[in-house]
């Protein structure tokens, strides 16, 4: 396991950091060739200008590692912004406990423009909730939408 980790990306990734040459020697120039475009993306987030320039066609993918191998080992580890996690998507509401309650702007925007009484919207709450939530709801993420 520790031989596939020498020479596995995550190995390479983080020897760029090191000020030691021995494991950096150790890799051949074909190994570091496959991981260029990787590490072009990962250095991308903190210098977009340099990598934009690195990534041009027909630029050495081992010249483009051991350029930012020579910028790497000027840190002592690896920085917090090299690596990222990705964000992830808020799940979507269901049934499970959690009721859609309206705001009252939505529900006024309803009340309006269907040239309705606030008592009548109680009543039609209180024949088909169901629907009527549901109706509301849709409302609410169309103007959200569009408000981005």
């Amino acid at each position: 396991m520790a031989g596939l980790e020498l020479f596995g990306t995550r190995g390479i990734m983080t020897e760029i950091f090191s000020a030691k040459d021995i494991k950096w020697k150790a890799y051949k120039n074909n190994d570091k060739s496959k991981h260029a475009f990787l590490i072009n993306r990962y250095f991308a987030i903190q210098f977009p200008v340099q990598a934009h320039a690195m990534n041009i066609n027909g630029f050495n993918p081992y010249v483009t590692v051991e350029a930012w191998r020579s910028i790497g080992k000027q840190f002592k580890r690896a920085p917090k912004w090299f690596w990222t996690k990705a964000n992830k998507a808020p799940k979507a509401s269901k049934s499970k406990g959690k009721k859609y309650t309206p705001s009252d702007e939505i529900i006024s925007l309803y009340v309006i423009k269907n040239e309705i009484s606030m008592d009548q919207f109680n009543e039609a709450m209180k024949m088909n909730p169901k629907l009527l939530l549901t109706y509301l709801q849709r409302i609410e993420k169309s103007m959200d939408t569009t408000e981005r």
